[in-house]
């Protein structure tokens, strides 16, 4: 934390509130690629094959949602 942040309370809370905005953010996009391949559980090999691509596309940019995951791998 920065000393002008320590030193000002609206600024800090500011970043606070961005912070958890963030982290809510990427916690919603968990869940939704989680429950995306749930429901791939049916065909086993269509579920490895789906979260290779959730896994590698989640590492190099993460925040995509379950539609640009899937767009992205067509």
């Amino acid at each position: 934390m920065t000393a002008t942040a320590q030193n000002n309370p609206e600024l800090l809370r500011q970043i606070t509130h961005d912070n958890n905005n963030h982290i809510t953010h990427t916690l919603q996009h968990y869940i939704e690629i989680s429950d995306f391949l749930r429901e791939m559980l049916s065909d086993n090999r269509d579920y490895m094959r789906l979260k290779s691509m959730v896994s590698k596309v989640w590492n190099r940019q993460s925040g995509k949602s379950r539609l640009e995951v899937m767009r992205t791998h067509r």
